[in-house]
């Protein structure tokens, strides 16, 4: 005689606690693109932001520098910044850390 039993499972999340700073960088929409494009970001603390666009090969298109808010931000990304048809790499800065996407224009 088999009896079944209810067997419960938690997730709980475990680690260590540190002071590492850690921020987002989302996948631009939409992507590709021919006209604007907006990237979004999320940081932990108010602070300031570095954006970074090259080109295919790493050749710096544009550099900005930007006070974001605490929470999720939108960076525009439009046709003021001369772009030809092509493949970019866009590089975000906070505190000193860094993350990339790929970006394709039509």
């Amino acid at each position: 005689n088999v009896q079944a039993k209810e067997l419960r499972i938690e997730r709980r999340k475990v680690g260590v606690t540190t002071n590492e700073i850690s921020f987002e960088l989302y996948q631009n929409v939409p992507n590709p693109f021919v006209d604007q494009t907006i990237i979004s970001y999320e940081i932990p603390l108010t602070g300031e932001v570095k954006i970074q666009l090259s080109d295919i090969t790493g050749k710096n298109i544009y550099k900005t520098n930007v006070q974001a808010f605490k929470g999720k931000n939108n960076f525009i990304l439009d046709n003021k910044v001369k772009m030809l048809p092509g493949v970019y790499y866009l590089k975000l800065g906070y505190e000193n850390k860094y993350k990339s996407l790929m970006l394709l224009k039509y």
